[in-house]
């Protein structure tokens, strides 16, 4: 458990990413707010920034992850003891539920999304029925 572990110089680079991730989270979270006017661009830009940082993020907690399970194979060789593993284990969990409900919130909003464009296909079909059958 030195400076030179791995496991630490990527937890610091899983860390700084989630706090990134969740800043620009916050600002997906402000886009969907329809009283707000905001370009279609920006919203596809923090969108696809997001979707991104949190793949991006699971790839680091899966090397993460095969890190651990190099250790347990061979404990002796890398003197880290259940304490420790306990720990780095808690940290890829806590984080994989941060992303996980983040991921949730968008699949969520994606399928609001969905309804309502099929409601406002179907209104706009009814309206566009009604008025034919009243001027024609």
């Amino acid at each position: 458990m030195t400076l030179e572990d791995p496991f630490f110089v990527v937890k610091d680079e899983v860390f700084k990413a989630l706090n990134k991730t969740r800043g620009l989270y916050l600002r997906w979270v402000e886009l969907q707010d329809e009283s707000i006017c905001v370009t279609k661009d920006e919203l596809e830009w923090t969108n696809n920034e997001l979707k991104n940082s949190l793949r991006s993020i699971e790839w680091d907690l899966e090397d993460l992850e095969d890190t651990i399970d190099i250790v347990e194979k061979n404990p002796s060789k890398f003197k880290i003891d259940n304490k420790e593993l306990t720990s780095r284990k808690n940290f890829i969990d806590c984080t994989r539920d941060d992303v996980k409900a983040m991921k949730e919130k968008m699949n969520l909003n994606r399928s609001r999304d969905r309804d309502r464009t099929a409601r406002q296909v179907i209104f706009f079909s009814t309206t566009v029925r009604a008025l034919s059958l009243l001027y024609f």
